[in-house]
């Protein structure tokens, strides 16, 4: 009977054995913390039953109780271990190891035997290790994960580039954005100086909210927040659910539906892109702060693909400039004068040069039939390809018709020709007509809306302004233009110039060269040649701004009478 008893016992004790092995077994086994936790909970049962304890969990600098079981034990779960309650000298301590690292410490009030000690020991080792490989795995999950949402958004990013209209990059980006953070609402503002922070934003895209709210995102001094936020790092706003307000932001002013806010800055490599706004997400979820991170590498590509976008439409810009710039150049050059007059009486030199805006300036000069001689300089309004093209079929107007009419019946009959070419595209162009007869002794000037030409009378040692009588041509077609008449002789000069000279700005870009400086120059040198004149003046100009930085053709043309 005593043997049966025994065996009956060994059985029992071998059983034992193998349910604790098993359950080691399935702590390495198990999914979630939340089943090593009821499988240590239903070991510790067996093991130490009776004995009051407590799993003391290692957070950070805190410590918190996980788990208890007893009625004598003072510990509550899930609250911070309180040593006064439980002093750990008055307790066998058994701590959770794992690679050194203590995770936490099972707390007995007992003394149990060594075999259940060394059973004890044994089960948490067994359960730090599988803790921190659930841990572990975790973090690997969240990491991948993270990889594949950066991913989809690098994947994204890359169709993002082979869009060919900027609009839809801004607005598909912006979709990306909100879909990540599950936000109700967006705005993608974007600098109006790519690469330049301190420029203004300009609202690009948005959605679920209108400019009027996003206007109303007000500091208390009245500035605008996302003006004055822009940095390195996202920021994040939440309305208090206390006061109902949103820290940092005006109260009377920012939409009453905001909850919570997100702006994070559009920006790679040092390269200030813009801002996204997104408004009203669910920080409640579990994968909004790894989103939050994610949002970082997500706004760095994104700003790249907007500026790769902007570059490539200014490289296109600057390509479709050149060959304009190439063609209105063709152009321009036959609108130069082809050969200096013959007449003895008349010393005639001039300069015209093309500003980086390609405009459509037309000088000339070409003796009628009796050795007489007629001039010009013409301006067309706007630049490029159309500005040279409208000159230069103004300019056969010009020369078809010239010696055929007088100066006030020529400029009315030109007025008519331009009214009819540019009727409705808003164009017209300044000029100023001038006849020097074969004597030179009598000029006859016309000016639509030119600039005041500036004529030397030598016998009065005065400075002439011959300003123009009627507006430009092209602005309405009944127009009458008044002649100016003069007598002239030897010494005398008439300096004519489209507003490209005048208008020149300095390299500050806060003052124009001007009429006075012109008229002063002019002054100067009026005793010398028509080249010394143009030279002078020339010269003045090149010391006040430089030629590479003029955006408007100049155009001068110098007679002296011999």
């Amino acid at each position: 009977m005593e043997r049966l008893e025994d065996s009956s016992a060994e059985l029992k004790q071998e059983s034992s054995k193998q349910d604790f092995q098993l359950a080691l077994l399935n702590l390495h086994l198990a999914k979630t913390p939340e089943a090593l936790d009821s499988i240590l909970e239903q070991q510790l049962g067996c093991l130490v039953a009776g004995l009051p304890w407590a799993y003391l969990f290692e957070e950070g600098v805190s410590t918190r109780v996980r788990m208890t079981s007893g009625a004598d034990c003072p510990l509550g779960v899930n609250q911070e271990y309180d040593g006064s309650l439980w002093p750990l000298q008055d307790l066998r301590t058994l701590p959770m190891l794992y690679e050194g690292f203590i995770l936490g410490r099972l707390l007995l009030d007992g003394t149990p035997t060594s075999e259940i000690v060394d059973d004890l020991e044994c089960l948490l080792l067994h359960y730090s290790t599988a803790l921190a490989e659930r841990h572990l795995e975790t973090e690997l999950d969240s990491e991948a994960r993270s990889r594949g949402l950066l991913l989809e958004a690098f994947e994204e990013t890359v169709y993002l580039l082979q869009e060919t209209e900027k609009e839809a990059i801004q607005a598909r980006f912006l979709e990306i954005c909100t879909d990540l953070l599950d936000s109700s609402a967006a705005a993608l503002y974007l600098h109006e100086e790519l690469g330049h922070e301190d420029s203004p934003l300009w609202l690009a895209q948005s959605w679920g909210i209108g400019e009027r709210d996003l206007d109303g995102l007000r500091l208390d001094d009245g500035s605008w927040w996302p003006q004055a936020m822009i940095g390195d790092n996202i920021i994040t706003l939440e309305r208090d659910r206390i006061l109902g307000l949103v820290p940092g932001l005006k109260a009377e002013t920012y939409p009453e539906a905001l909850v919570n806010l997100v702006a994070g800055p559009l920006r790679y490599d040092d390269v200030a892109v813009g801002v996204i706004l997104l408004f009203n997400l669910v920080p409640e979820k579990q994968e909004y702060l790894e989103n939050l991170r994610l949002l970082e590498g997500l706004l760095k590509l994104g700003a790249a693909a907007i500026h790769r976008k902007e570059l490539e439409e200014e490289a296109m810009r600057g390509r479709v400039l050149t060959r304009e710039i190439e063609i209105a150049g063709t152009l321009q050059e036959k609108l130069r004068p082809r050969c200096k007059p013959t007449n003895k009486v008349l010393d005639w030199a001039w300069h015209g040069e093309c500003g980086f805006r390609i405009g459509g300036d037309y000088l000339d000069l070409v003796e009628g039939t009796s050795n007489d001689v007629h001039g010009i300089v013409a301006d067309v309004s706007g630049s490029g390809i159309n500005s040279a093209l409208m000159m230069t079929s103004f300019r056969a107007t010009w020369l078809a018709t010239v010696k055929d009419h007088d100066a006030s019946v020529l400029m009315d009959h030109l007025n008519s020709k331009v009214c009819e070419e540019v009727e409705g595209t808003g164009m017209f162009l300044t000029a100023a007509t001038f006849h020097l007869s074969a004597t030179g002794r009598y000029l006859a000037y016309t000016s639509a809306g030119h600039p005041p030409a500036l004529f030397y009378s030598r016998s009065e040692n005065t400075i002439l302004l011959l300003e123009a009588s009627a507006p430009p041509l092209g602005f309405q077609s009944s127009t009458e233009y008044v002649t100016h008449h003069l007598e002239t002789q030897p010494g005398d000069a008439l300096l004519v110039y489209s507003d490209g000279l005048t208008e020149s700005m300095n390299a500050q870009g806060d003052e124009m060269f001007g009429l006075d400086r012109v008229r002063s120059i002019f002054r100067g040198c009026v005793d010398m040649g028509a080249q010394t004149i143009v030279d002078s003046l020339l010269r003045e100009l090149d010391r006040w701004s430089s030629p590479d930085l003029r955006d408007d053709d100049v155009s001068i043309s110098v007679l002296k009478i011999r």
